[in-house]
């Protein structure tokens, strides 16, 4: 007998833990605490291919998410869980801010953000690098016994250290909100990088502005700046980046079983907007992956996209998730036909330069395969 858990879905559970780029473009200071995940109400509207904050909230930014109890007939969770704690490498003395001085190895990787992307980052450069060491750096001290827990060793960013201590592979995950100049803070973390291993930033396909239902790929022109403040603190961070011989990954919609758009709407009656506008996506581990085989190739300037190759529609995302058992809720459909047709991305040039495959090819494809964890289904 399958056993049951309630989720009452408000916003995502994030509490002490930072967002991405591609999870959080767009995410206005005014925006209510509600809305972390109702933006996703306006994929496939507009330029929004990145889940869940891309595009303007309209409708949902202005009203408050009526409380919804949604029953999953298995819990919900990190597929990947974290692994036994690491035993730490031997360190300097803690500095004033906290962080440690420690003695850089070959393959040691500086992850600026270390959210649920960079976290699961860091998790898997671990099982590529086990003798490595992998440093979090964060704006507070409220992540850090998580990222202890990992093995990662955080530190809180110090903007008053003149001399930073360097590091062979640095990957900025940090998203743009609650930063007044996000270039200054992307090439802040570039300044860390010591120019052997790789530099990465984690940028969004939402800089790429087609919205007819056309071929994306890599060599699609991206946006031109002014087309919004938020689109232009990305592109800024990509240049500085590319400027710095780094590289960028424009990464799709993340998503897990428990997080993404299809876990606001299950909890609407009706969403607006037209059902058949194209999303593009890719699971959290795949992004992690794709991070990680980046870094591994050691390529200077040169721009990424991730995604699954398998752009569905929002009515196909949503039938999807009700059809895979895991979710009840009032969902009754979408209404009316206003934004655009979205975009259907594509990312060979990538995959055949890494020689990467994602290992979700769809978001059909892991529900097809999906299966809590066991002290989940317990639960």
């Amino acid at each position: 007998m399958v056993s049951a858990r309630v989720l009452t879905l408000e916003a995502p559970a994030l509490a002490g833990v930072q967002l991405s780029p591609c999870e959080s473009a767009g995410r206005s200071q005014r925006t209510p605490a509600s809305c972390l995940v109702p933006n996703a109400a306006n994929l496939g509207r507009g330029t929004n291919s990145c889940l869940p904050f891309e595009g303007k909230c309209k409708q949902g930014a202005r009203l408050a998410l009526k409380r919804r109890t949604v029953t999953l007939l298995t819990g919900m969770g990190l597929s990947a869980m974290p692994p036994p704690a690491r035993a730490s490498a031997p360190v300097a003395a803690a500095s004033a801010n906290g962080s440690h001085s420690l003695e850089v190895r070959h393959k040691d990787l500086l992850v600026v953000g270390p959210g649920v992307l960079g976290t699961l980052i860091a998790q898997q450069w671990f099982k590529s690098h086990p003798d490595a060491a992998v440093v979090g750096q964060t704006n507070t001290t409220n992540a850090h016994e998580r990222l202890r827990s990992i093995g990662v060793r955080p530190v809180v960013k110090d903007l008053d250290d003149d001399a930073p201590q360097k590091f062979p592979y640095v990957v900025f995950c940090a998203p743009p909100s609650g930063s007044e100049d996000y270039a200054a803070e992307v090439s802040a973390a570039a300044a860390r990088w010591d120019g052997s291993g790789a530099l990465l930033f984690t940028s969004s396909t939402g800089v790429y502005p087609q919205d007819d239902g056309s071929f994306v790929d890599e060599t699609s022109p991206a946006a031109t700046p002014g087309a919004s403040p938020r689109l232009d603190r990305l592109l800024a961070a990509e240049a500085a980046v590319l400027g710095a011989g780094g590289c960028v990954v424009r990464l799709a919609g993340l998503y897990l079983a428990d997080r993404g758009a299809h876990t606001f709407w299950v909890t609407r009656e009706t969403v607006p907007g037209r059902p058949d506008s194209y999303v593009n996506l890719i699971h959290y581990e795949d992004a992690a992956s794709l991070a990680v085989a980046i870094l591994d190739a050691k390529p200077r300037g040169e721009t990424f996209m991730g995604c699954d190759n398998h752009p569905v529609t929002r009515q196909e995302i949503m039938d999807i998730a009700l059809e895979s058992g895991h979710f009840k809720g009032p969902f009754r459909g979408f209404e009316g036909k206003e934004g655009g047709q979205g975009k259907k991305m594509h990312n060979d040039l990538t995959r055949a330069k890494l020689g990467w495959q994602p290992r979700y090819h769809s978001f059909a494809d892991f529900f097809e395969h999906y299966q809590p964890a066991k002290s989940e289904a317990k639960a």
